[in-house]
């Protein structure tokens, strides 16, 4: 029984599965915030200004603009992540049928079949 245990931390089992609960994590936050962001300035757009708030400004207006430069920032950040991945992910595959195509010669490859 302690042998397993050792074996199971051991491995980085629970290690992995706290850097996916953690991935899901933002994932799911990021995704909120975009759709509670588009959600304010979709039901917002036409409303009347309060103009008397403080600073003389309109607070929902504020809370607009606030909403769509974090649009802004989110979506800049999701391009930006969407190139290097897609840069990466392309490298690796030429990288990747280039080293099939120089043919790595083994035995099993060239079905060898080495029972005598």
């Amino acid at each position: 029984m302690r042998c397993e245990a050792m074996s199971v931390s051991a491995n980085g089992t629970g290690k992995r599965s706290a850097v996916r609960l953690t991935a899901l994590a933002v994932c799911v936050l990021f995704n909120a915030a975009m759709l509670l962001s588009s959600s304010y300035i979709s039901t917002h757009a036409d409303h009347t200004h309060d103009h008397g708030g403080p600073g003389g400004g309109c607070a929902t207006c504020m809370h607009i603009q606030a909403a769509e430069s974090l649009l802004k920032q989110l979506s800049a950040a999701v391009v930006t992540v969407a190139v290097v991945s897609g840069g990466l992910s392309g490298t690796f595959f030429s990288l990747k049928t280039r080293a099939s195509l120089s043919g790595f010669l083994t035995l099993v490859t060239l079905k060898v079949r080495l029972n005598n």
